[in-house]
């Protein structure tokens, strides 16, 4: 089986190179290298014109061929996947490829986004579905109930095995990952890790409890410098794996970001989720809930991988006998 994976820019947000990566070890796992093929993402999801891709580009995955199915990640299933895909999809459609989703989750989570799905998947029916959160699983069984869905967890999971991690000589450090304006103030209480919101008169510390911090940057390119290096010890890169050795071999990673924590998680680190900046409060954190990382809200935790490598197993189970 020839499988086209169409995963997201990494230059715009780090986070998804955690999924591309995982979602890429994962379909390699079952079907061979030499059948997967890693397609980028249309360029609507960072630049679009009313919704849709510009009008000057270049419309490359339209032109795909020679594949049995194609299949996109992440949070695609939002309101804008008509808009974005219909084209792409009724071209690859007319050559015989299947249009399926892995590792998928909803966007607004609401019921106008389900409505457009509901329509949108008539016209295109979905081969196949998995999904990286119960949410958006049972959002998509009520809309049909025969279709070949998959309660599955993120791919992102995968992204321990997918890498090898580059070993550091280091003393001990805590991450921050955090958009400079929404970085907390973070302080130790009674042994737990509490924050509150930076005033305009706060510095940015150099250490928290004596250990060094090192600020993780996950937003898209700056070409000025002082947008990005604005705070101590601050690391940027539009490529992942350093990213990763960071988040591997941190004390403890505190970040708004999603991907940032499923990443050290599936490495074996300790991270917190800070949920208190507009971004961080969207919905697509449901993720964690799919592995019972229900705690990771209130205090670092880790990950239980007996139960990560049972959903594994189910997943991978899922995937050979039925796509």
């Amino acid at each position: 089986m020839k499988i086209g994976y169409i995963g997201g820019f990494w230059a715009t947000n780090i986070g998804n190179s955690v999924y591309n990566l995982g979602t890429i070890y994962l379909l390699t796992k079952l079907y061979g290298k030499e059948n997967i093929y890693f397609l980028n993402d249309p360029p609507a999801h960072f630049w679009n014109e009313n919704g849709e891709n510009p009008k000057k580009s270049f419309d490359f995955l339209s032109h795909v061929a020679d594949l049995d199915i194609v299949l996109v990640s992440g949070p695609v299933l939002s309101k804008r996947l008509p808009n974005v895909y219909r084209k792409i999809f009724s071209a690859l459609v007319k050559r015989g490829i299947k249009i399926g989703y892995i590792s998928a989750g909803l966007s607004h989570y609401d019921s106008e986004e389900i409505n457009i799905l509901q329509n949108f998947f008539q016209e295109f029916p979905p081969y196949i579905i998995t999904t990286r959160d119960e949410v958006t699983y049972s959002a998509l069984k009520k809309i049909n109930g025969r279709m070949n869905l998959y309660n599955g967890i993120c791919a992102g999971f995968y992204v321990g095995d997918a890498v090898n991690i580059t070993p550091m000589d280091i003393s001990p450090y805590i991450v921050y990952n955090f958009a400079r304006r929404n970085e907390p103030i973070f302080f130790t209480n009674n042994n737990k890790i509490d924050f509150r919101k930076r005033k305009i008169t706060d510095s940015f510390p150099k250490t928290l409890d004596g250990n060094l911090i090192i600020r993780t940057v996950s937003e898209g390119f700056k070409y000025f410098k002082f947008l990005i290096f604005n705070r101590p010890n601050v690391y940027y890169s539009d490529l992942p794996h350093n990213y990763l050795s960071i988040y591997k071999h941190a004390k403890l990673v505190l970040s708004e970001r999603v991907h940032t924590c499923v990443a050290t998680l599936s490495l074996g680190g300790k991270a917190m989720y800070i949920a208190h900046s507009k971004r961080s409060l969207q919905k697509r954190r449901y993720l964690f809930d799919r592995l019972n990382l229900f705690k990771i809200y209130e205090k670092p935790v880790s990950l239980d991988f007996n139960i990560l490598s049972e959903e594994k197993d189910n997943l991978e189970n899922f995937l050979k006998n039925n796509m």
